[in-house]
């Protein structure tokens, strides 16, 4: 993460006297899972238009659901891209290991299609143990993840 981005994830980066700390109120991490990309995204939008902040100095991250395959990750990526608003995602994550190595080669696999096409800058895992992380890496992909 460059300097000066805001990170709006799990813990958030910015004082709580500030416009978009305010916005935010109880909202603290984005996912699918969690049914609050709008609210992130409007959360942003808001701050960004108040402030003149633009959004590339705010670093946005939120999470697939489920790794139901290539379609679905990708109908995923893209209805989390719309539902937040935003022009890109700039870090989008498979949320965990679930349904067996196949599927975790898929979802990357989506996760790859939709950086190379811009939906996302930064693509990654969360809640991987080191063997499940290894899968991506040896999936035959020459993208490496962000691993949180």
């Amino acid at each position: 993460m460059q300097a000066g981005y805001l990170h709006i994830v799990s813990h958030l980066a910015f004082p709580p006297c500030c416009p978009l700390s305010q916005a935010w109120n109880n909202v603290k991490d984005s996912a699918e899972w969690n049914e609050n990309e709008r609210e992130c995204g409007r959360a942003i939008l808001d701050f960004c238009m108040e402030s003149g902040v633009s959004h590339a100095d705010i670093f946005f991250t939120t999470k697939l659901k489920h790794n139901a395959g290539v379609d679905a990750t990708i109908n995923s990526s893209n209805s989390s891209l719309e539902l937040c608003g935003l022009d890109y995602i700039d870090l989008y994550l498979i949320h965990g290991p679930w349904c067996g190595p196949d599927a975790r080669r898929q979802a990357w696999e989506a996760c790859v299609a939709a950086q190379k096409a811009g939906k996302v800058k930064s693509i990654g895992i969360i809640t991987f143990e080191m063997v499940t992380c290894k899968s991506c890496l040896t999936a035959g992909s020459r993208y490496l993840p962000y691993i949180r």
